[in-house]
């Protein structure tokens, strides 16, 4: 079983050379799911900092800097390389994909 998806897998990674449009788009799609993961564990993260309202900090200008800035840095990461989950991501929706021709 293993074996035959692996051999599927190899297969549709083969085609993808004849599919540029359709492999850009995957990799979109994959890409922008991991860095919807990475947004929510970034926007986590940035919670945990406490702001010091002296400093103008903790007002709905800050929160709305920040929602922009971890956007920003979530799309960042995915982009470089992110943690693998768009690898994953890609894998399973070409094998969906090849499934579907079928």
């Amino acid at each position: 079983m293993d074996l035959q998806l692996n051999t599927d897998l190899l297969r549709m990674q083969q085609q993808l050379g004849q599919q540029p449009k359709l492999n850009s788009k995957l990799e979109k799609t994959a890409q922008d799911f991991e860095a919807f993961y990475l947004y929510t564990v970034v926007n986590e993260m940035s919670a945990s900092v406490e702001t010091d309202p002296a400093m103008g900090g903790g007002g709905y200008a800050e929160q709305v800097w920040r929602d922009v800035l971890n956007e920003n840095i979530s799309k960042e990461l995915a982009r470089g390389g992110g943690i693998g989950i768009a690898d994953s991501v890609r894998k399973q929706l070409l094998i969906y994909q090849e499934a579907q021709k079928k």
